[in-house]
């Protein structure tokens, strides 16, 4: 029974070390007005829009508190414009609850954002934008990022 107890206690570590974590990043604007979002992808567009999940551009027209069964109620879909090989732009619609899209231990496919609103521009490295979004916790859920552009 001893030789067993060690193997026990390492088994879920091993059975858990390969497990993905899905994870998803959102735009909440509450402002009376459109934003501009400029995305710069980590891969080539074309490789990002293979996979449907790497970018969503789902929404409606209401913020809400976003959740595990928020995604169900996107009713809508955004466009984008090229503007370079991997650099896109969306325009998030003013009061609007959107996902931009997700991935397996990454919150989105993409090295930089850049938030463009009433003439104030904010750039961030898709790493300082994780510091500047709140999100929800949970053991096997995914985790949903949330920026919010504040009034």
């Amino acid at each position: 029974m001893k030789v067993f107890r060690p193997i026990l206690l390492f088994l879920p570590v091993f059975v858990l070390s390969g497990c993905s974590i899905s994870m998803d990043f959102w735009v909440l604007n509450s402002n009376a007005n459109n934003a501009i979002l400029i995305i710069k992808l980590s891969k080539p567009l074309e490789l990002v829009i293979e996979t449907s999940y790497y970018l969503q551009l789902k929404y409606i027209d209401s913020v809400l508190q976003v959740d595990n069964k928020t995604e169900s109620l996107l009713s809508k879909k955004l466009t984008y414009k090229i503007i370079g090989t991997n650099i896109i732009s969306v325009d998030i619609p003013a009061n609007s609850t959107v996902l931009i899209g997700g991935g397996s231990n990454k919150m989105l496919m993409a090295d930089s954002l850049t938030f463009i609103q009433n003439e104030n521009r904010l750039e961030y490295s898709l790493e300082s934008i994780g510091k500047s979004t709140k999100r929800t916790k949970g053991l096997f859920s995914p985790i949903h990022f949330m920026y919010t552009l504040e009034k």
